[in-house]
């Protein structure tokens, strides 16, 4: 029985699908202003473990993955290079796609753009407030949150969100939390970044755009939301309360949140200066397959920190796992299979499955994984039936933990 840590619940709850195998997945993916460093990757590489493992267990994901193109910060950002919000998202796209590459991350179904979904967008707005949870200021609409007296669910903070609480301006207007932000009329500063709808000219809000490309794609109701921690509130709370606002129920049953890696004890983020990209791992001789091995030493709901020592160890991991695939592709001993080995390789598979059923411990997993890799090197003259049966084991394994040794 898989079970998974529900934020909506705070407990582990056993995974069971809405409709029999099929599982609907929305991922908050990339705001495309900026180029996303290892700690933004932290996030996407675990939540692609995690469709790994649905696929290895027998389920068929639908998985969706925003790309957040129209915020403040783009528009800023655009105007600041002196490049149209497009050019610049762009460009930043296109680096977030031929990292996900590098780092063997599978493709989600659908990339829905914010500034692709526009229509959809305002129908909902409109949908809001035909149903009184919106209402319009001077062209702003914002979404009522005392006509839903849930609000604050996810988070536990419940109505006691609105006094000093410090958010971005793209959600809560004047800085402060309370009634949020639906769709913003045009202003000098937005440039360019505006389209003509139902609700005049100007663009969405942030929470909203998730919203609408949910519901577009997934429907009213799916399975799995799955972010980063910070998304917790006030994203997938403002998200929670327009899906209940526009079709009467919360919009997905498990709701999964990865905790930040740290650098110094803090969290890695280009506004404090200390991001590493995946470039700059490269330029010391650290793979993308090393990077996903690191990651995978802490459980989801924890904190890592990194620091280069651990990237180093990670990559003498990574080569100690390929060094023992091309061992085991070159057995030549014949004979059956003897039992210390078909032992060892039983005990693997039952722990692997194990520690990934129950919320996904992946760094117990990994042990698991590791010891079987030592047990191989460990032994001398290994039969051709024996390294098929450790072969077969890893391959497995590297299917669930997307590290590229097969």
């Amino acid at each position: 029985m898989m079970r998974v840590f529900n934020t909506l619940s705070r407990r582990k709850e056993e995974f069971r699908p809405l409709r029999g195998k099929a599982v609907g997945i929305y991922t908050c993916g990339p705001s495309v202003y900026q180029r996303p460093h290892i700690g933004n990757y932290r996030t996407y590489v675990f939540e692609d473990v995690f469709k790994r493992y649905l696929i290895w267990k027998g389920y068929h994901a639908r998985h969706v993955m925003n790309l957040t193109d129209v915020e403040n910060k783009a528009i800023a950002e655009a105007r600041r290079q002196g490049k149209s919000l497009k050019e610049l998202t762009s460009h930043y796209s296109r680096i977030f796609f031929s990292d996900i590459k590098k780092l063997d991350i599978l493709p989600a179904d659908f990339y829905p753009r914010a500034s692709g979904t526009i229509p959809e967008i305002a129908g909902l707005v409109a949908l809001l407030a035909k149903k009184g949870y919106a209402y319009e200021v001077g062209g702003d609409w914002y979404f009522d949150i005392s006509k839903f007296r849930r609000y604050g669910m996810l988070s536990g903070l419940g109505h006691k969100i609105g006094k000093g609480r410090r958010i971005s301006f793209d959600d809560y207007y004047k800085w402060q939390a309370g009634d949020f932000i639906l769709w913003r009329r045009w202003r000098e500063a937005d440039g360019k970044a505006f389209w003509n709808t139902r609700l005049g000219k100007g663009r969405p809000g942030w929470s909203i755009e998730c919203t609408a490309m949910g519901r577009k794609f997934l429907g009213d109701r799916f399975d799995v939301k799955m972010g980063g921690v910070d998304n917790i509130f006030c994203h997938h709370e403002n998200e929670i309360a327009q899906g209940w606002g526009a079709s009467g129920r919360i919009f997905a049953k498990y709701f999964i949140h990865v905790k930040h890696l740290l650098i110094n004890g803090r969290k890695m983020s280009k506004s404090l200066g200390n991001a590493i990209y995946l470039d700059d791992l490269g330029r010391r001789g650290i793979e993308p397959g090393a990077l996903r091995l690191f990651y995978l030493t802490a459980h989801y709901r924890r904190r890592i920190s990194f620091t280069w020592e651990k990237a180093k160890k990670a990559q003498e991991r990574f080569g100690e796992c390929r060094k023992c695939v091309g061992k085991l592709k070159a057995a030549k001993e014949s004979g059956e299979a003897g039992k210390e080995a078909r032992a060892a390789v039983e005990k693997a598979r039952r722990s692997f499955e194990k520690a990934m059923d129950d919320d996904f411990q992946t760094q117990k997993a990994h042990d698991t994984a590791c010891a079987l890799v030592k047990f191989a090197n460990g032994r001398d003259g290994l039969r051709k039936s024996e390294a098929a049966l450790v072969l077969s084991a890893m391959r497995d394994f590297d299917r669930v933990f997307g590290l590229g040794l097969f």
